[in-house]
């Protein structure tokens, strides 16, 4: 396997086309050049996860346990976080989504998780329209953001007021999907945002900046917003809306009372576009988890239908997911395809090397390639839990490769890399007839 040179060539991209960033407060004139990490963000889906089991532990649930009950972006929220049996051992012991029918548990208390819009609270006070036939006993309500006034008001005259022991707004509308990484769970905002027809621009923009806002109202901390000055007009203004949703917020919830008063303390939030690196959308990424992404069918963004051999020769399937669970995830996920097969490789015989029962193996000599790896793990039966690491990504690795060449995306990223640059490996100037000719060769 050889790295294409336009993996180094994207990367070099990105210091020439930087540009200087302008802060709203300052005005589109004035320039802050750079990026900061606060370190209360650091490892933010642990953060969350410890906030939000922090949260189910305060209400204090008793027997014989209560309903968690998720409107569609509060669950995938909570669904980021923490795992089912994690929220189980707090008191939880059902998750169930708000939208389907569900049938009546009076004797359980009931936890609403849900965004404050009008459907989930007029879903919420339809389970107990009827005072005299309530569908749960006690209720915990917890809001993802701040609660307009009016459904406030709304909430106030339904029965359910009499049974309400937590209300809350806890300011938790993103998805924390790694350590270092969260979405904000809105696949169609590019259309929203960029199409010369779309009249939902600036509501898309609105719902963005209030959901991102939530992220630095739950750590307390009122960011430094910045945005490039050159870019694209969206940058601009989504920069100016965020700073208003953050100034709002703070002031009608106090969330930012504790965060620091020096300039060095605060984070900063730096808003960019396509603009600034317009290559990168027209090449295939090839780190091990992009092209688990483009090539395999992933559900839910980490959930991935595992088929293989067991130790008795059956063909068995099962769900896995690629995510910060699977010891070897964080390692592998970022690097490039080769050095991701490199590190299995040299991982794997270390392996051998450590295990008695694996010497066997190990006598054949020289280096063990996958499929002997693959065969070699099956027939260790003892080693069940090193075993499923290694062969889960031995397979993926596998399948990987196979696919890269059923595709022909050697010659694909060839001629991407030729679209992009303007020439070829050579240095050569690429004109458009001959990039009409092997885009030909290349789809067959």
């Amino acid at each position: 396997w050889r790295r294409p040179p336009f993996f180094w060539s994207a990367i070099q991209g990105y210091e020439r086309l930087a540009s200087p960033v302008s802060s709203p407060a300052q005005g589109p004139r004035a320039s802050h050049v750079g990026w900061q990490l606060h370190d209360t963000m650091r490892g933010l889906r642990e953060q969350t996860r410890s906030r939000m089991l922090e949260v189910f532990r305060s209400l204090h649930i008793h027997d014989p346990g209560g309903v968690l009950l998720c409107d569609k972006l509060a669950l995938r929220a909570v669904s980021c976080a923490c795992r089912v049996s994690e929220i189980m051992e707090e008191g939880i012991t059902l998750v169930e989504s708000l939208d389907i029918k569900r049938q009546p548990i009076r004797e359980f208390a009931a936890v609403y998780l849900i965004t404050p819009t009008v459907a989930a609270v007029n879903m919420m006070l339809a389970d107990f329209a009827d005072p005299r036939n309530p569908a749960y006993g006690d209720v915990h309500i917890l809001f993802t953001s701040h609660l307009p006034d009016a459904l406030l008001a709304k909430v106030k005259t339904s029965p359910i007021v009499g049974r309400v022991k937590t209300f809350r707004e806890l300011n938790f509308e993103y998805l924390a999907i790694e350590s270092g990484a969260f979405t904000l769970d809105a696949p169609d905002a590019l259309a929203s945002v960029f199409s010369p027809s779309s009249t939902a621009a600036v509501p898309e923009q609105h719902k963005a900046a209030a959901q991102l806002s939530t992220l630095f109202a739950m750590y307390g901390e009122m960011p430094y917003v910045r945005f490039a000055a050159k870019g694209h007009p969206s940058s601009s203004s989504f920069a100016y809306i965020v700073q208003e949703k953050l100034e709002r917020l703070g002031q009608a919830s106090g969330c930012f009372a504790r965060a620091g008063t020096r300039s060095t303390d605060r984070p900063t939030l730096l808003i960019v576009d396509r603009t600034i690196d317009t290559l990168a959308p027209l090449l295939h990424e090839y780190s091990y988890q992009a092209m688990i992404h483009d090539l395999l069918p992933i559900a839910d963004g980490e959930r991935y239908a595992y088929r293989y051999t067991s130790n008795r020769g059956e063909e068995l399937r099962k769900d896995v997911l690629l995510n910060e669970t699977d010891p070897l995830w964080p390692t592998l996920r970022h690097m490039h395809i080769a050095d991701a097969i490199e590190y299995l490789t040299t991982n794997f015989n270390q392996f051998l090397a450590a295990n008695q029962s694996a010497t066997k193996l190990g006598k054949k000599g020289g280096e063990v390639g996958l499929r002997e790896m693959s065969e070699a793990l099956r027939g260790m039966p003892q080693y069940q839990e090193e075993m499923a690491r290694y062969s889960l990504h031995i397979s993926l690795t596998r399948e990987l490769m196979a696919r890269f060449k059923t595709n022909q995306l050697e010659a694909v990223s060839t001629l991407e890399q030729n679209m992009a640059l303007g020439e070829d490996s050579d240095g050569k100037e690429v004109k458009g007839t001959k990039l009409v000719e092997q885009l030909i060769l290349s789809c067959g």
